[in-house]
Protein backbone atom coordinates (compact mmCIF):
# COMPACT_ATOMS: atom_id res chain seq x y z
CA UNK A 1 0.00 0.00 0.00
CA UNK A 2 1.34 3.43 -0.85
CA UNK A 3 2.42 5.46 2.17
CA UNK A 4 0.26 8.41 1.04
CA UNK A 5 -2.85 6.21 1.24
CA UNK A 6 -1.85 4.90 4.68
CA UNK A 7 -1.13 8.38 5.99
CA UNK A 8 -4.45 9.69 4.62
CA UNK A 9 -6.32 6.85 6.34
CA UNK A 10 -4.58 7.62 9.62
CA UNK A 11 -5.51 11.32 9.39
CA UNK A 12 -9.12 10.46 8.53
CA UNK A 13 -9.32 7.99 11.43
CA UNK A 14 -8.02 10.58 13.89
CA UNK A 15 -10.55 13.11 12.60
CA UNK A 16 -13.33 10.52 12.79
CA UNK A 17 -12.55 9.57 16.38
CA UNK A 18 -12.16 13.22 17.34
CA UNK A 19 -15.62 14.03 16.00
CA UNK A 20 -17.10 10.90 17.56
CA UNK A 21 -15.57 11.83 20.91
CA UNK A 22 -17.06 15.31 20.70
CA UNK A 23 -20.55 13.90 20.14
CA UNK A 24 -20.01 11.34 22.90
CA UNK A 25 -19.18 14.13 25.37
CA UNK A 26 -22.27 16.09 24.28
CA UNK A 27 -24.37 12.97 24.79
CA UNK A 28 -22.98 12.46 28.29
CA UNK A 29 -23.61 16.10 29.21
CA UNK A 30 -27.25 15.87 28.17
CA UNK A 31 -27.90 13.52 31.08
CA UNK A 32 -30.20 11.35 28.98
CA UNK A 33 -29.99 7.70 29.99
CA UNK A 34 -29.81 4.97 27.37
CA UNK A 35 -31.40 1.65 28.26
CA UNK A 36 -28.96 -0.78 26.71
CA UNK A 37 -30.63 -3.77 28.38
CA UNK A 38 -33.31 -3.71 25.67
CA UNK A 39 -30.70 -4.95 23.17
CA UNK A 40 -30.33 -8.20 25.07
CA UNK A 41 -27.05 -9.28 26.60
CA UNK A 42 -25.83 -11.50 23.73
CA UNK A 43 -26.28 -8.69 21.20
CA UNK A 44 -24.83 -6.15 23.65
CA UNK A 45 -21.57 -8.13 23.96
CA UNK A 46 -21.45 -9.19 20.29
CA UNK A 47 -21.63 -5.59 19.06
CA UNK A 48 -18.89 -4.45 21.40
CA UNK A 49 -16.64 -7.42 20.69
CA UNK A 50 -17.01 -6.96 16.93
CA UNK A 51 -16.23 -3.25 17.24
CA UNK A 52 -13.18 -3.92 19.39
CA UNK A 53 -11.84 -6.50 16.95
CA UNK A 54 -12.47 -4.22 13.96
CA UNK A 55 -10.83 -1.19 15.53
CA UNK A 56 -7.97 -3.24 16.94
CA UNK A 57 -7.04 -4.95 13.69
CA UNK A 58 -7.41 -1.73 11.72
CA UNK A 59 -5.17 0.15 14.16
CA UNK A 60 -2.60 -2.66 14.03
CA UNK A 61 -2.67 -2.63 10.24
CA UNK A 62 -2.27 1.15 10.07
CA UNK A 63 0.57 0.97 12.59
CA UNK A 64 2.51 -1.76 10.78
CA UNK A 65 1.09 -3.12 7.51
CA UNK A 66 3.91 -5.70 7.29
CA UNK A 67 2.23 -7.74 10.04
CA UNK A 68 -0.52 -8.53 7.53
CA UNK A 69 1.80 -9.30 4.60
CA UNK A 70 0.90 -13.04 4.47
CA UNK A 71 -2.76 -12.23 3.79
CA UNK A 72 -2.24 -9.20 1.55
CA UNK A 73 -3.82 -9.07 -1.89
CA UNK A 74 -2.14 -6.84 -4.46
CA UNK A 75 -4.56 -4.24 -5.80
CA UNK A 76 -4.16 -1.24 -8.07
CA UNK A 77 -3.49 2.08 -6.34
CA UNK A 78 -6.85 3.40 -7.62
CA UNK A 79 -8.62 0.74 -5.54
CA UNK A 80 -6.75 1.92 -2.44
CA UNK A 81 -7.83 5.51 -3.06
CA UNK A 82 -11.41 4.35 -3.64
CA UNK A 83 -11.24 2.75 -0.19
CA UNK A 84 -10.05 6.05 1.27
CA UNK A 85 -13.01 7.84 -0.32
CA UNK A 86 -15.43 5.21 1.00
CA UNK A 87 -13.91 5.46 4.49
CA UNK A 88 -14.25 9.24 4.41
CA UNK A 89 -17.86 8.89 3.29
CA UNK A 90 -18.61 6.44 6.10
CA UNK A 91 -16.99 8.76 8.63
CA UNK A 92 -19.01 11.70 7.35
Amino acid sequence: MPEKVRFTLIVLAVCFFGAAGRFRVQSLRSGEKLDRAKEGWPLFFAIRLTGLLSIGTTAAWLYNPNWFQPVTVLLPVAVHWAGVVLFAGAAY
